[in-house]
């Protein structure tokens, strides 16, 4: 039995202090019934406007939508209309919220919300955007100056005086991708572009970008005008510094990543817009990648450490057997050793061939031991040595 019903079955009690009670009792909720549906009526439509939906199951019909038009039927739901009293006898049902368009929910919703939702691109996709353009620009510069070093001198000089003139060439040559796709290369690898970046904007991004500092250094570079030159030298310093401040801001806060789009309000966007669900692999793939990587090194570290030990040794016995094969003429490592065939004792083929020819004696210890033979090989074993012809 609900308490908002009207007729409540009467106490079968015979006492009648019972049942002026229960009549209280009802006089009551019928009062707080009224009070609250006059509240709703006054802040709220009267009426909650059909839906606008198909369910997915059931079959809908004149009376009904489905599954859940029919239940809500049977508490007083009519066709065409909303749950309200003005409709039906049953109580007045949930209000509805008023339908709230996208641009609303993104300019009134959380800070949270704006994160997941926001059409911005992020700053370290900002970040990356100006380094991948950077790194474009190295490529092609490095290949010219390559393409420049195999020219001859004659043109080679000529090439070099007009060598701002190339970059400055090949700068608009990368431009130009901004003109039809309105984004640089390194945005249109990261997906994300320039909003209303018009054929103007374009211009005036170019002309504070590229012109105006190839015009600084081509007049700096005039002798003639010391004057012009420290006052230019004066503003790029001025300039850098407040490229540098606006940088930490942008890092700090956001927004505009470098002073030309401040000055031009050229913000990046992402092509596709970023809603609640979707899911970015890509940081997930990195970490995975970068986990793997760890554990593998940390797998064959051990191994690598072991054959390293190995090859120290080895080359630490190589050492110690090449210092014996010492010239004992010159002092030094025996180039094309030749070794005396009693007192084994190395010398150089230099120092052996500029003796004088007939001398049978060892250069060493001085016993004559015939002519020295070229050394043809040499096998260590433990605790002594032998040399092998």
């Amino acid at each position: 039995m609900s308490l908002y019903d009207d007729d409540i079955a009467p106490s079968q009690d015979k006492k009648g202090g019972a049942n002026i009670s229960m009549r209280f009792l009802q006089a009551q909720i019928a009062q707080k019934r009224s009070a609250i549906q006059q509240g709703i009526s006054d802040s709220t439509p009267a009426t909650m406007p059909p839906p606008s939906f198909l369910p997915s199951f059931g079959k809908a019909t004149t009376k009904g939508l489905g599954v859940a038009a029919n239940i809500m039927s049977k508490f007083g739901y009519k066709h065409g209309g909303g749950l309200g009293v003005s409709q039906s006898n049953a109580p007045m049902g949930v209000p509805s919220a008023t339908p709230t368009s996208t641009a609303d929910a993104m300019r009134h919703s959380s800070r949270i919300l704006m994160l997941t939702m926001a059409c911005a691109s992020m700053r370290i996709e900002q970040v990356d955007a100006n380094i991948l353009d950077r790194e474009f620009r190295n490529i092609i510069f490095e290949r010219m100056d390559e393409l420049l070093a195999t020219v001859p001198v004659a043109f080679a000089r000529h090439f070099e005086k007009i060598k701002p003139e190339l970059r400055l060439f090949f700068e608009a040559v990368l431009w130009s991708t901004r003109i039809y796709g309105g984004s640089s290369p390194g945005q249109a690898e990261l997906d994300i572009a320039y909003k209303n970046y018009d054929l103007m904007k374009v211009a005036s991004h170019f002309i504070l970008s590229v012109i105006l500092p190839y015009t600084a250094k081509r007049i700096s570079e005039l002798r003639n005008y010391p004057i012009i030159s420290k006052l230019l030298a004066k503003t790029e310093a001025i300039v850098e510094t407040i490229s540098i401040i606006h940088y930490l801001h942008f890092l700090r806060v956001g927004g505009y990543s470098t002073l030309s789009e401040s000055l031009l309000s050229l913000r990046n966007w992402n092509n596709n817009l970023r809603t609640i669900g979707t899911i970015n692999y890509e940081s997930q793939n990195r970490e995975l990648l970068w986990h793997a990587f760890r554990d593998a090194l940390l797998l064959i570290w051990p191994g690598i450490n072991f054959v390293h030990k190995v090859w120290a040794n080895r080359n630490d016995s190589v050492r110690s057997t090449t210092r014996e094969l010492e010239c004992g003429v010159c002092g030094r490592d025996a180039i094309i050793p030749m070794r005396t065939p009693n007192c084994d004792h190395f010398t150089c083929y230099w120092c052996v061939a500029s003796r004088p020819d007939g001398e049978g004696t060892c250069t060493i210890c001085g016993r004559k031991s015939g002519y020295p033979i070229p050394l043809m090989g040499r096998m260590m074993m433990k605790n002594e040595e032998k040399y092998v012809d």
